[in-house]
């Protein structure tokens, strides 16, 4: 610069590596009868919203994790009788629930 100062820049970057470790992830779905009424700023139902994160988070899953779904209310129940491995299929099988998941557990 014209009045003598001087400027720099040094930018660092770590070395981050990354693993894939295997994990359970298990979801836990409020499906009670009041997730079905009132509607959030979008103009949808805690159900409606549920569903869609779901999805989201199941096609975000590491490759290497084992997971589950399940619904409650005044029961519950599961998708799987156990934790399975993230495959497609068991990818599929899971969206498949999520689109159809109800607020139909009871209270």
């Amino acid at each position: 610069a014209q009045d003598g100062s001087l400027a720099g820049l040094a930018t660092i970057f770590p070395e981050v590596e990354f693993r894939d470790e295997p994990c359970e992830i298990i979801f836990i779905i409020d499906r009670s009868g009041s997730m079905g009424f009132g509607r959030n700023r979008d103009g949808k139902t805690q159900m409606e919203s549920a569903r869609e994160a779901l999805m989201l988070f199941l096609r975000a899953l590491p490759a290497s994790c084992t997971f589950n779904v399940i619904g409650f209310g005044n029961t519950f129940s599961s998708l799987f009788p156990t934790s399975q491995p993230y495959t497609d299929a068991t990818l599929e099988q899971a969206t498949r629930y999520a689109a159809t998941m109800e607020a139909n557990m009871g209270r």
